[in-house]
Protein backbone atom coordinates (compact mmCIF):
# COMPACT_ATOMS: atom_id res chain seq x y z
CA UNK A 1 0.00 0.00 0.00
CA UNK A 2 1.47 3.17 -0.84
CA UNK A 3 1.53 6.02 2.20
CA UNK A 4 -0.60 8.19 0.24
CA UNK A 5 -3.14 6.12 0.20
CA UNK A 6 -3.38 5.37 3.88
CA UNK A 7 -5.82 8.39 4.11
CA UNK A 8 -8.83 9.52 2.18
CA UNK A 9 -9.58 12.96 0.91
CA UNK A 10 -11.34 13.87 4.04
CA UNK A 11 -7.74 13.16 6.16
CA UNK A 12 -9.34 9.63 7.47
CA UNK A 13 -7.86 6.61 7.77
CA UNK A 14 -8.75 4.72 4.96
CA UNK A 15 -7.82 1.20 5.98
CA UNK A 16 -8.02 -0.14 2.38
CA UNK A 17 -7.68 -3.47 1.67
CA UNK A 18 -8.66 -4.18 5.53
CA UNK A 19 -6.20 -5.06 8.23
CA UNK A 20 -5.39 -8.12 8.09
CA UNK A 21 -2.34 -7.78 10.97
CA UNK A 22 -5.49 -6.98 13.27
CA UNK A 23 -7.05 -9.89 12.14
CA UNK A 24 -4.54 -12.67 12.51
CA UNK A 25 -3.75 -10.83 16.33
CA UNK A 26 -7.16 -11.10 17.33
CA UNK A 27 -6.81 -14.89 16.24
CA UNK A 28 -3.81 -15.30 18.67
CA UNK A 29 -5.47 -13.47 21.15
CA UNK A 30 -8.56 -15.53 20.97
CA UNK A 31 -6.08 -18.69 21.53
CA UNK A 32 -4.58 -16.39 24.85
CA UNK A 33 -7.98 -16.32 26.05
CA UNK A 34 -9.03 -19.41 25.88
CA UNK A 35 -5.36 -20.32 27.81
CA UNK A 36 -6.63 -18.25 30.58
CA UNK A 37 -9.87 -20.72 30.88
CA UNK A 38 -8.04 -23.87 31.41
CA UNK A 39 -9.02 -23.80 34.75
CA UNK A 40 -12.49 -24.41 33.48
CA UNK A 41 -11.24 -27.69 32.23
CA UNK A 42 -8.79 -28.68 35.25
CA UNK A 43 -5.67 -26.82 35.64
CA UNK A 44 -4.66 -25.68 38.52
CA UNK A 45 -1.92 -23.36 39.81
CA UNK A 46 0.02 -20.90 37.84
CA UNK A 47 0.09 -22.40 34.94
CA UNK A 48 0.60 -20.84 31.58
CA UNK A 49 -1.54 -18.66 30.11
CA UNK A 50 -3.13 -17.68 33.57
CA UNK A 51 -2.90 -14.42 32.85
CA UNK A 52 -4.15 -14.01 29.54
CA UNK A 53 -7.47 -12.87 30.63
CA UNK A 54 -5.69 -9.47 30.22
CA UNK A 55 -6.60 -9.57 25.77
CA UNK A 56 -10.09 -9.05 26.74
CA UNK A 57 -9.29 -5.85 27.37
CA UNK A 58 -7.52 -5.81 23.29
CA UNK A 59 -10.72 -6.81 22.35
CA UNK A 60 -12.86 -4.10 23.96
CA UNK A 61 -9.68 -1.28 22.61
CA UNK A 62 -10.32 -2.68 18.86
CA UNK A 63 -14.21 -2.26 19.13
CA UNK A 64 -13.43 1.43 19.93
CA UNK A 65 -11.17 1.60 17.50
CA UNK A 66 -13.59 0.21 14.57
CA UNK A 67 -16.55 1.94 16.21
CA UNK A 68 -15.22 5.60 16.21
CA UNK A 69 -13.77 5.16 12.33
CA UNK A 70 -17.56 4.45 11.45
CA UNK A 71 -19.20 7.22 13.39
CA UNK A 72 -16.07 9.69 12.77
CA UNK A 73 -16.93 9.99 9.00
CA UNK A 74 -20.49 10.92 9.81
CA UNK A 75 -21.64 14.25 9.81
CA UNK A 76 -24.74 15.92 11.66
CA UNK A 77 -27.01 12.92 12.65
CA UNK A 78 -30.16 13.83 13.47
CA UNK A 79 -31.14 11.56 15.80
CA UNK A 80 -27.89 10.44 17.83
CA UNK A 81 -29.75 8.43 20.61
CA UNK A 82 -31.89 6.60 18.17
CA UNK A 83 -28.82 5.77 16.00
CA UNK A 84 -27.02 4.62 19.14
CA UNK A 85 -29.48 1.80 19.65
CA UNK A 86 -29.75 0.83 16.15
CA UNK A 87 -26.43 0.77 15.70
CA UNK A 88 -26.10 -1.19 19.15
CA UNK A 89 -28.39 -3.69 17.90
CA UNK A 90 -26.97 -4.47 14.63
CA UNK A 91 -23.70 -4.85 15.65
CA UNK A 92 -25.05 -7.62 18.11
CA UNK A 93 -27.34 -9.62 16.40
CA UNK A 94 -24.32 -11.10 13.93
CA UNK A 95 -23.86 -13.09 17.02
CA UNK A 96 -27.02 -12.90 19.20
CA UNK A 97 -27.63 -17.07 17.62
CA UNK A 98 -23.98 -17.93 18.33
CA UNK A 99 -25.10 -16.78 21.97
CA UNK A 100 -28.65 -18.45 22.02
CA UNK A 101 -27.06 -21.61 21.61
CA UNK A 102 -24.25 -21.78 24.16
CA UNK A 103 -26.27 -20.35 26.83
CA UNK A 104 -28.94 -22.80 26.34
CA UNK A 105 -26.26 -25.62 25.81
CA UNK A 106 -24.55 -24.70 29.01
CA UNK A 107 -27.55 -24.56 31.36
CA UNK A 108 -28.48 -27.65 29.98
CA UNK A 109 -25.39 -29.26 30.86
CA UNK A 110 -25.24 -27.58 34.31
CA UNK A 111 -28.54 -29.10 34.94
CA UNK A 112 -28.78 -32.62 33.31
CA UNK A 113 -28.57 -34.58 36.28
CA UNK A 114 -32.27 -33.17 36.93
CA UNK A 115 -33.28 -35.63 33.38
CA UNK A 116 -31.15 -37.98 34.82
CA UNK A 117 -33.06 -38.34 38.31
CA UNK A 118 -37.18 -37.18 36.31
CA UNK A 119 -36.81 -34.36 38.12
CA UNK A 120 -38.49 -32.77 34.87
CA UNK A 121 -39.54 -29.40 37.41
CA UNK A 122 -36.28 -28.41 38.60
CA UNK A 123 -34.94 -28.60 34.94
CA UNK A 124 -37.28 -26.32 33.64
CA UNK A 125 -37.06 -23.98 36.61
CA UNK A 126 -33.40 -24.23 36.39
CA UNK A 127 -33.68 -21.98 33.20
CA UNK A 128 -35.40 -19.12 34.57
CA UNK A 129 -32.43 -16.93 34.20
CA UNK A 130 -31.61 -17.40 31.06
CA UNK A 131 -33.08 -14.94 28.97
CA UNK A 132 -30.87 -12.70 31.41
CA UNK A 133 -28.06 -14.06 30.06
CA UNK A 134 -28.92 -14.26 26.19
CA UNK A 135 -29.51 -10.77 25.90
CA UNK A 136 -26.48 -9.96 27.53
CA UNK A 137 -27.62 -8.33 30.71
CA UNK A 138 -25.63 -10.27 33.08
CA UNK A 139 -22.84 -7.94 33.99
CA UNK A 140 -25.88 -5.89 35.20
CA UNK A 141 -25.96 -7.81 38.21
CA UNK A 142 -29.24 -9.30 37.29
CA UNK A 143 -27.76 -12.68 37.58
CA UNK A 144 -24.25 -14.73 37.47
CA UNK A 145 -23.22 -15.96 33.48
CA UNK A 146 -23.17 -19.38 33.36
CA UNK A 147 -21.20 -18.80 30.22
CA UNK A 148 -18.35 -17.10 32.05
CA UNK A 149 -17.00 -15.18 29.07
CA UNK A 150 -20.33 -13.54 28.24
CA UNK A 151 -19.85 -10.66 30.78
CA UNK A 152 -17.44 -8.85 27.99
CA UNK A 153 -20.00 -8.80 25.76
CA UNK A 154 -22.93 -8.03 28.64
CA UNK A 155 -20.13 -5.01 30.03
CA UNK A 156 -19.77 -3.32 26.01
CA UNK A 157 -23.85 -3.51 24.97
CA UNK A 158 -24.31 -1.95 28.56
CA UNK A 159 -22.24 0.76 27.85
CA UNK A 160 -22.17 0.74 23.97
CA UNK A 161 -25.34 2.87 23.16
CA UNK A 162 -23.79 5.67 25.37
CA UNK A 163 -20.51 5.61 24.17
CA UNK A 164 -21.70 5.99 20.44
CA UNK A 165 -24.58 8.41 21.60
CA UNK A 166 -21.73 11.00 22.70
CA UNK A 167 -19.13 10.26 19.60
CA UNK A 168 -22.23 11.72 17.62
CA UNK A 169 -23.71 14.03 19.84
CA UNK A 170 -20.64 15.21 21.75
CA UNK A 171 -17.40 14.26 19.36
CA UNK A 172 -15.17 17.47 20.85
CA UNK A 173 -16.28 15.87 24.44
CA UNK A 174 -16.17 12.77 23.58
CA UNK A 175 -12.00 13.08 22.11
CA UNK A 176 -11.55 14.90 25.61
CA UNK A 177 -13.01 11.90 27.81
CA UNK A 178 -11.36 9.32 25.65
CA UNK A 179 -8.02 10.83 27.02
CA UNK A 180 -9.28 11.69 30.56
CA UNK A 181 -11.24 8.41 31.71
CA UNK A 182 -8.70 5.64 30.65
CA UNK A 183 -5.77 7.48 32.80
CA UNK A 184 -8.20 8.18 35.42
CA UNK A 185 -9.92 4.54 35.58
CA UNK A 186 -6.57 2.26 35.53
CA UNK A 187 -4.64 4.73 37.40
CA UNK A 188 -7.15 3.86 39.98
CA UNK A 189 -7.30 0.49 39.94
CA UNK A 190 -4.80 -0.68 37.32
CA UNK A 191 -5.04 -3.59 34.57
CA UNK A 192 -7.33 -5.73 36.43
CA UNK A 193 -10.03 -8.25 36.27
CA UNK A 194 -12.18 -7.24 39.12
CA UNK A 195 -15.61 -8.77 38.29
CA UNK A 196 -17.58 -6.47 41.54
CA UNK A 197 -20.39 -4.53 40.08
CA UNK A 198 -20.26 -1.55 38.36
CA UNK A 199 -16.45 -2.67 37.06
CA UNK A 200 -17.19 -4.16 34.50
CA UNK A 201 -19.33 -1.57 32.40
CA UNK A 202 -16.48 0.61 33.74
CA UNK A 203 -13.65 -1.26 32.32
CA UNK A 204 -15.23 -1.72 29.07
CA UNK A 205 -16.10 1.68 28.83
CA UNK A 206 -12.33 2.47 29.69
CA UNK A 207 -10.71 0.48 27.05
CA UNK A 208 -13.14 1.52 24.05
CA UNK A 209 -12.25 4.97 24.88
CA UNK A 210 -9.02 4.14 24.69
CA UNK A 211 -9.37 2.61 21.03
CA UNK A 212 -10.37 6.01 20.26
CA UNK A 213 -7.92 7.26 21.31
CA UNK A 214 -5.76 4.67 19.51
CA UNK A 215 -7.26 5.48 16.55
CA UNK A 216 -6.67 9.46 16.38
CA UNK A 217 -2.85 8.57 17.00
CA UNK A 218 -2.81 6.39 13.84
CA UNK A 219 -4.80 8.69 11.89
CA UNK A 220 -1.85 11.52 12.76
CA UNK A 221 0.85 8.81 12.35
CA UNK A 222 -0.60 8.18 9.02
CA UNK A 223 -0.42 11.69 8.05
CA UNK A 224 3.25 11.96 8.91
CA UNK A 225 6.37 11.77 6.18
CA UNK A 226 7.09 8.34 7.19
CA UNK A 227 8.20 6.92 3.73
CA UNK A 228 11.88 6.40 4.81
CA UNK A 229 12.64 3.02 5.14
CA UNK A 230 14.40 3.24 8.36
CA UNK A 231 11.33 4.70 9.78
CA UNK A 232 9.42 1.99 8.87
CA UNK A 233 11.87 -0.45 9.92
CA UNK A 234 11.97 1.14 13.43
CA UNK A 235 7.95 1.26 13.85
CA UNK A 236 7.40 -2.42 12.47
CA UNK A 237 10.56 -3.18 15.37
CA UNK A 238 8.19 -1.13 18.01
CA UNK A 239 5.37 -3.43 16.58
CA UNK A 240 6.48 -6.65 16.75
CA UNK A 241 8.37 -5.92 20.16
CA UNK A 242 5.59 -4.78 21.56
CA UNK A 243 3.35 -7.24 20.53
CA UNK A 244 5.91 -10.51 21.55
CA UNK A 245 6.63 -8.79 25.38
CA UNK A 246 2.72 -8.64 25.47
CA UNK A 247 2.77 -12.48 24.51
CA UNK A 248 5.48 -12.84 27.06
CA UNK A 249 4.04 -10.77 30.10
CA UNK A 250 0.47 -12.73 29.82
CA UNK A 251 1.75 -16.64 28.77
CA UNK A 252 4.25 -16.65 31.57
CA UNK A 253 2.21 -14.65 34.16
CA UNK A 254 4.72 -12.28 35.29
CA UNK A 255 3.77 -9.73 37.58
CA UNK A 256 4.19 -6.43 35.51
CA UNK A 257 0.68 -6.83 34.14
CA UNK A 258 0.01 -3.08 34.50
CA UNK A 259 2.06 -2.35 31.27
CA UNK A 260 -0.35 -4.51 29.39
CA UNK A 261 -2.42 -1.58 28.56
CA UNK A 262 0.41 0.63 26.98
CA UNK A 263 1.37 -2.32 24.87
CA UNK A 264 -2.29 -2.66 23.76
CA UNK A 265 -2.37 0.96 23.05
CA UNK A 266 0.94 0.80 21.06
CA UNK A 267 0.10 -2.17 18.79
CA UNK A 268 -3.17 -0.92 18.07
CA UNK A 269 -2.20 2.22 16.83
CA UNK A 270 0.78 1.10 14.91
CA UNK A 271 -1.24 -1.82 13.35
CA UNK A 272 -3.85 0.20 12.13
CA UNK A 273 -2.23 3.00 11.00
CA UNK A 274 -0.80 1.21 8.07
CA UNK A 275 2.85 2.60 8.38
CA UNK A 276 4.78 -0.58 9.67
CA UNK A 277 5.35 -3.48 7.48
CA UNK A 278 2.71 -6.07 8.99
CA UNK A 279 -0.39 -3.99 6.89
CA UNK A 280 1.66 -5.95 4.12
CA UNK A 281 0.02 -9.22 5.50
CA UNK A 282 -2.74 -10.28 3.00
CA UNK A 283 -5.09 -12.49 2.58
CA UNK A 284 -8.16 -14.39 3.08
CA UNK A 285 -6.80 -16.96 5.13
CA UNK A 286 -6.19 -14.10 8.04
CA UNK A 287 -10.22 -12.55 7.34
CA UNK A 288 -11.03 -16.35 8.12
CA UNK A 289 -8.84 -16.44 11.37
CA UNK A 290 -10.06 -12.89 12.55
CA UNK A 291 -13.63 -14.34 12.12
CA UNK A 292 -12.95 -17.09 13.86
CA UNK A 293 -12.18 -15.14 17.10
CA UNK A 294 -16.12 -14.63 18.10
CA UNK A 295 -17.50 -18.05 17.52
CA UNK A 296 -14.10 -19.15 19.38
CA UNK A 297 -14.93 -17.13 22.24
CA UNK A 298 -18.70 -17.73 22.63
CA UNK A 299 -18.87 -21.48 22.31
CA UNK A 300 -15.19 -22.35 24.05
CA UNK A 301 -17.28 -22.66 27.31
CA UNK A 302 -19.21 -24.43 26.55
CA UNK A 303 -16.52 -26.98 24.90
CA UNK A 304 -15.00 -27.03 27.92
CA UNK A 305 -17.92 -27.74 29.92
CA UNK A 306 -18.33 -31.10 27.47
CA UNK A 307 -14.64 -32.22 27.46
CA UNK A 308 -15.14 -32.62 31.71
CA UNK A 309 -18.00 -35.00 31.43
CA UNK A 310 -16.66 -36.77 28.47
CA UNK A 311 -12.61 -37.25 30.14
CA UNK A 312 -10.95 -37.26 33.21
CA UNK A 313 -7.45 -36.98 31.73
CA UNK A 314 -6.40 -33.13 31.27
CA UNK A 315 -4.23 -33.96 27.89
CA UNK A 316 -7.30 -35.27 26.55
CA UNK A 317 -9.67 -32.31 27.51
CA UNK A 318 -6.91 -30.08 26.64
CA UNK A 319 -7.19 -31.71 23.29
CA UNK A 320 -11.03 -32.00 22.99
CA UNK A 321 -10.98 -28.13 24.19
CA UNK A 322 -9.23 -26.64 21.44
CA UNK A 323 -9.86 -28.44 18.68
CA UNK A 324 -13.86 -28.97 19.51
CA UNK A 325 -13.82 -25.17 19.56
CA UNK A 326 -11.95 -24.39 16.41
CA UNK A 327 -14.31 -26.98 14.33
CA UNK A 328 -17.43 -25.24 16.26
CA UNK A 329 -16.38 -21.80 15.36
CA UNK A 330 -15.35 -23.03 11.75
CA UNK A 331 -19.13 -25.00 11.65
CA UNK A 332 -21.06 -21.44 12.92
CA UNK A 333 -18.83 -19.51 10.27
CA UNK A 334 -20.22 -22.31 7.40
CA UNK A 335 -23.84 -22.46 8.66
CA UNK A 336 -23.62 -18.70 9.05
CA UNK A 337 -22.65 -18.02 5.84
CA UNK A 338 -24.82 -20.42 3.94
CA UNK A 339 -27.45 -18.35 5.67
CA UNK A 340 -26.47 -15.06 4.49
CA UNK A 341 -25.90 -16.99 0.21
CA UNK A 342 -29.62 -18.35 0.69
CA UNK A 343 -30.67 -15.05 2.24
CA UNK A 344 -29.26 -13.42 -0.61
CA UNK A 345 -30.48 -15.52 -3.24
CA UNK A 346 -34.15 -15.63 -2.33
CA UNK A 347 -34.29 -11.73 -1.92
CA UNK A 348 -35.73 -11.92 1.22
CA UNK A 349 -34.41 -10.93 4.59
CA UNK A 350 -34.40 -13.31 7.83
CA UNK A 351 -36.37 -11.80 10.60
CA UNK A 352 -34.38 -13.68 13.67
Amino acid sequence: MRWKNLVDENNKLTFEGGRQNVELLRFIGMLLIMGHHLYHIGFVGSYICRNCWVWVDFYFILTGIFTYKHFSSIQDRENPGSEALIYTIHKFKRFFGYTVIAVLLQYIIDNVDYLFTGDIHSFIRSFIYAPYEILYLSSSGICSARVAPIWYLSAMLIVFPMMVYLMQKVPEFWKVFAFTFPILYFGHKGVNTDRAWPNDMARALACMALGTLAYLCAEFLAKQNVEKKIRKIILSGIEICSALFAIYVSVLNKDYINIMELLFFIICVLMISGVTYSSCIKGEVFKFLGKLSMPMFIFHWGIGSLANILTDNLKQRFLFYYIGTLLIAMLALGITRFLKQNEFRTGKKRTA
